[in-house]
């Protein structure tokens, strides 16, 4: 009984060897591990199968010269490799990596780690190959994506800040440098605040605790910055947050505006200076059109004022015709202060946008130049596609409108005028064009050339040669489109031009 016991026993005992034997290996090749032996007499590499596995050898061949193993040792590492397993007898605690190529001609990197004397042959030397292909693998990755950062954090033509959430510059690139114009010591000693346009530091502050409590969000500002000159540049200011080893660090992304705001305030200039010109152009026409309309009211006034003459030589009788003649000298000097009264409005600046009707202003330019139409003999008349749309709105600037308007009654004026037509027609329709009024002025002039028609709104073109600016048609295009966010255009018809604006209504009762 007892020899069955102890039989047992050992079955058991020796079952359990061969299960932790699997789980040491199963363990092994999950680690990457396998074991070796080295004799240095014969110069032998004996490796075992997990050994093998680990270098992605044959584990038919489990026998290597040092000569024939250290062939698919990668260059470079073949010496070293050497010298560890030589010299292993004496120092333990070194250890080496290296590059080894497998069966499948692939690249794999194994470290190796000795131990003790303790071989199954007299001074042989064991140890383990360590598969650590993905972690080298992961950390080139990481290196080569580090490398590349810095390159273009380095080299980047973008200025580049990078500031704790104290405001503080921690690391700026060569880009900021140039741009701010201080030294790399003096912009990390910097903080931000130092940076900015002391009227902007208030709202830059907000603005950036608002972009840190919202996680990264409306990271996009327009910014004064103050260069170690003191000189102050408008830039575009992108926020980026990050979270690394050193906590969270903020990337400040700087476009320079300069050159845009200089270039946005020349074009600015250029447009105020049309406008002027185009104002002059436009206060010449209504000197004219004063001169004409004052000079008859002029002619009466004056034949009144004989008729007083006469009238004061004789008797009190005449009393009654004297008050007529005073009413009536009285009349025409109202007149040719209305006249004025007009003109003042009419040139007065619209600085602030308002709702205004559109029909009355149409009828306020109208009357103003209907003396010099008549003068040329053209009528001018208006019309309403409905009743309703008398009481039309739009949202701009009146004063400009008006301008616009006259510049085509006065284009309009000349074309008939050129043309030698008979009869001079002017008309002008008013219309509701779904959610939109819509002004179309159509005269019988002959119209323009095809040409012509595709320039016409050009700056310094115009259908009357020497004698246009050319200036009209395009200020009236820029008023329309870009202050008033109309549109406008043009068409010939059979008879003449006709030429439309159209706005979106501000206020359309039913």
């Amino acid at each position: 009984m007892k020899d069955t016991h102890e039989n047992n026993s050992l079955v058991l005992a020796m079952k359990d060897m061969e299960l932790n034997r699997k789980k040491l290996l199963q363990t092994q090749k999950i680690a990457g591990i396998g074991g070796f032996e080295y004799l240095p007499d014969e110069k032998l590499l004996i490796l075992s199968n997990e050994a093998c596995l680990v270098l992605g050898l044959s584990e038919n061949k489990t026998m290597y010269s040092m000569q024939e193993f250290c062939k698919k040792v990668r260059k470079g590492k073949y010496d070293k490799f050497c010298m560890l397993l030589e010299s292993a007898s004496n120092d333990l605690n070194e250890t080496l990596d290296f590059i080894i190529k497998d069966d499948k001609l692939e690249l794999r990197y194994i470290e190796i780690y000795l131990e003790p004397p303790s071989g199954t042959l007299k001074g042989s030397i064991t140890g383990v190959f360590h598969n650590v292909t993905r972690r080298k693998e992961a950390e080139m990755a990481k290196n080569s994506k580090s490398e590349a950062f810095d390159a273009i954090f380095s080299n980047a033509k973008l200025a580049i800040l990078v500031m704790n959430l104290k405001g503080k510059v921690v690391d700026c690139n060569q880009s900021a440098i140039n741009l701010l114009g201080y030294t790399r010591g003096e912009m990390l000693n910097n903080h931000s605040v130092q940076l900015l346009h002391p009227d902007d530091v208030m709202d830059a502050s907000k603005m950036f605790a608002t972009f840190v409590n919202s996680g990264g969000k409306n990271n996009f500002l327009e910014y004064r910055l103050k260069k170690k000159s003191n000189e102050l540049i408008d830039v575009l200011i992108n926020f980026e947050m990050t979270i690394g080893s050193e906590g969270e660090r903020l990337f400040v992304f700087i476009n320079d505006l300069t050159e845009i705001k200089a270039m946005e305030r020349k074009n600015l200039d250029q447009e105020r200076m049309l406008i002027q010109q185009s104002k002059m152009a436009t206060l010449g026409e209504m000197v004219a059109l004063i001169a004409h309309q004052w000079q008859q009211p002029i002619n009466a006034i004056a034949m009144i004022v004989q008729m007083l003459e006469e009238l004061i030589e004789l008797d009190e009788q005449n009393s009654i015709m004297l008050n007529k003649s005073v009413e009536s000298v009285m009349a025409q000097v109202s007149f040719m202060a209305n006249t004025m009264d007009d003109f003042r409005h009419f040139l007065k600046p619209s600085n602030v946008k308002d709702s205004f009707n559109v029909h009355r202003i149409v009828k306020e330019v109208v009357s103003l130049y209907r003396p010099q139409l008549k003068h040329s003999d053209i009528d001018c008349n208006i019309f309403l596609s409905e009743d309703r749309v008398k009481r039309a709105e739009v949202f701009g600037y009146e004063n400009e409108l008006k301008n616009v308007i006259l510049n085509f009654l006065t284009n309009s004026r000349d074309a008939i005028e050129t043309s030698g037509v008979d009869k001079g027609n002017i008309h002008i329709v008013i219309s509701e064009v779904g959610d939109s009024v819509q002004i179309c002025i159509e005269d019988n002039g002959g119209g323009i050339s095809d040409e012509m028609m595709k320039k016409i709104f050009n700056p310094y073109v115009s259908s009357k040669g020497d004698n246009g600016t050319g200036l009209g048609l395009y200020m009236s295009k820029l008023i329309i489109k870009d202050r008033m966010n109309g549109d406008i255009t043009l068409e010939n018809t059979k008879d003449g031009l006709r030429i439309c604006i159209i706005f979106n209504k501000s206020n359309l009762n039913s």
